[in-house]
């Protein structure tokens, strides 16, 4: 669910931006929740919808209409609490209401309402913030002022921007560009932001804290990898029943497959390659192995045209990687979304934790010290590069995207192992051995256990196809992305 807020500055009206930045963000959402600090109004005609003047607003897009825009009742006008959350929250902790159900809207907004009965909302943002756990923003709007948050890795994208009229902060760069806002960056990770209309304040509330490295060997680390993984499927995914996957037929997603069996779960795998790609015998033979459905979608190359503008639409970027990544996690999403899943599991984050990646093959030649480092900065930096990517994909196709790899627990754990347990030297084409070894713990077959790493743009196809569309066009593939982004976002 996109959310998006805006203030204006100096008493500026915004009631004419917030409807632009919402009908930016409509893709295949049906129902739109404003509040401002005059009205609250529910639509299913956002471009039609007129406003009274306001000076601050918050709003969002949904794709159901039993998906309410959650305001904390009082008596006081001044004392209402407007939320809209766009992720999920696992630990759903509400300090009223324990036995019923709650949305996660309804729990963020109970706990913040519950703070600000002695503090302002800001300091209610910021000490609430600590407690959630989960993938989301949010922004929030009470005693005439908006807060903004973010989790700490990153996992749904948020931006902002402001010029001498207001700042504005939204799920999609689109809701920006299209108020006119031009230098728009990613709100950071873990931050509060409150603005009123005449200050702003940013702060720092949550950092990832790096764990020190203890001396493991390879059976006891694979070991607690595995009661780690495990752990987190009783203590958070307890109750789902059917689960869609993202696969490649690897390692890194035949390990969450394993996990969901055990936990009781029906899995159905979700895979994705272009014509003539030559791994979809592996993604077939894994899925076999695993006893789980498969889903396997074969693109023509008319379709990855098709595909790659869908991508690019989601992503903002014109950066080649990035949709030859994201086109194959697009169609998968967007099948499973299809298919009825409202969230789908996927093996993100274990290349960075586990030394995926060639490149470190080279790093490690410096030291087991340096490879460390290189390993937490792309853990830290994850977010911006491939987590509000995968989000924003999400997002599109009204999916939850749940990456068990990196809840914190997990995390702490892979960051605390030595280097030589992922990467041994400048040749070992292998690599992430710790997590192999738990595969192997699993009962995983050794084909999959030991299947080298190969990036889902190559073992999907998606490169070679948007390379052949480039040529076709006579472009180089940057040459070519560059151009189907600017068709894509003319009207920006």
């Amino acid at each position: 669910m996109p959310v998006a807020a805006v203030v204006g500055k100096g008493g500026n009206d915004v009631s004419r931006q917030i409807v632009d930045m919402l009908d930016a963000m409509s893709y295949n959402k049906r129902l739109f929740n404003v509040a401002t600090d005059d009205e609250v109004v529910t639509t299913e005609d956002i471009r039609s919808l007129g406003l009274t003047e306001a000076k601050i607003a918050i709003g969002r897009g949904v794709s159901s209409k039993d998906e309410r825009f959650f305001a904390e009742p009082s008596e006081d006008q001044d004392d209402e609490l407007f939320l809209a959350l766009e992720g999920y929250i696992l630990n759903h902790v509400s300090p009223q209401n324990r036995d019923e159900a709650r949305s996660d809207s309804e729990s963020v907004a109970d706990l913040i309402g519950e703070e600000m009965k002695a503090r302002g909302l800001s300091e209610a943002v910021r000490t609430v913030l600590p407690v959630l756990r989960g993938a989301f923003s949010f922004t929030v709007m009470g005693r005439g002022t908006i807060a903004v948050a973010r989790d700490v890795f990153g996992f749904e994208p948020l931006y902002w921007g402001e010029d001498e009229r207001c700042i504005a902060f939204a799920s999609e760069r689109k809701a920006l560009w299209r108020i006119g806002l031009r230098d728009v960056a990613c709100f950071p990770p873990g931050c509060v932001a409150t603005v009123d209309g005449r200050t702003k304040d940013v702060s720092r509330v949550l950092s990832l804290a790096r764990p020190r490295v203890v001396d493991l060997g390879l059976d006891d680390a694979a070991r607690r990898l595995v009661e780690a993984l495990r752990g987190i499927f009783l203590r958070d995914f307890r109750g789902i029943g059917e689960v869609a996957l993202l696969f490649s037929g690897g390692v890194d997603s035949s390990l969450v497959a394993k996990i969901s069996c055990e936990a009781g779960m029906k899995v159905t795998l979700y895979g994705v390659a272009v014509e003539g790609a030559r791994d979809v015998g592996v993604i077939e033979r894994s899925a076999s192995e695993l006893g789980c459905g498969l889903r396997l979608r074969i693109l023509s190359l008319e379709e990855v045209e098709d595909y790659l503008c869908r991508t690019i639409y989601a992503v903002e970027e014109a950066n080649v990687m990035k949709v030859g990544v994201g086109l194959p996690v697009y169609a998968a999403m967007e099948a499973a979304s299809v298919d009825g899943f409202g969230c789908v599991f996927s093996g993100q984050g274990a290349d960075e934790l586990f030394g995926g990646y060639s490149r470190y093959r080279r790093i490690v030649r410096d030291g087991c010290e340096r490879l460390c480092d290189e390993i937490w900065n792309d853990v830290v930096r994850m977010g911006e590069v491939n987590l509000q990517r995968d989000g924003a994909i999400a997002m599109v196709n009204n999916v939850d995207h749940y990456l068990p790899f990196l809840d914190l627990k997990v995390v702490d754990l892979a960051m605390s192992l030595p280097a030589d347990l992922k990467v041994k030297g400048p040749g070992d084409t292998m690599r992430k051995h710790v997590l192999r070894e738990a595969a192997k713990t699993l009962g995983l077959p050794e084909f999959i256990a030991y299947m080298p790493k190969k990036a889902i743009q190559y073992s999907s196809g998606s490169d070679m196809a948007i390379r052949k569309l480039a040529r076709r066009e006579g472009k180089r593939p940057s040459e070519y992305v560059r151009h189907m982004f600017e068709k894509v976002f003319s009207e920006y």
